[in-house]
């Protein structure tokens, strides 16, 4: 049985590193624009398009506008969208999820004892 020459798995390594970085730069350079259009949301996002298309289904999106047929969306909404549902679906389980619920709540006490007051 031959083993692969260390020079082909080095040259294929490279490649995928080559490959992998255009990936990177081409979702660098989505983020830079002012606007995204949708087939490349899933692209900026990193997730497969069925998911996106799901996600527009069930109105789980950041507003979309329309020029001509193609449908876009403002980079600042979809940055916004991200937040939100961060905020609204974070697992307690990490130290910094944590200590922001304690805040939260100790915010909370305060706010019901001035409303008692």
């Amino acid at each position: 049985m031959k083993t692969p020459l260390p020079d082909k798995d080095h040259e294929a390594a490279r490649q995928q590193a080559h490959v992998d970085l255009l990936k990177a730069e081409r979702v660098v350079k989505l983020w830079e624009q002012f606007s995204i259009a949708n087939s490349d949301i899933p692209v900026a996002l990193q997730i497969p398009e069925t998911q996106w298309e799901v996600q527009k289904a069930a109105a789980d999106c950041p507003p979309l506008f329309t020029l001509g047929r193609r449908l876009f969306v403002l980079t600042s909404d979809l940055q916004q969208w991200m937040i939100n549902k961060a905020k609204a679906e974070a697992r307690p389980g990490t130290r910094k999820n944590r200590k922001h619920q304690l805040a939260r709540e100790q915010v909370d006490q305060v706010a019901a004892s001035g409303r008692r007051s």
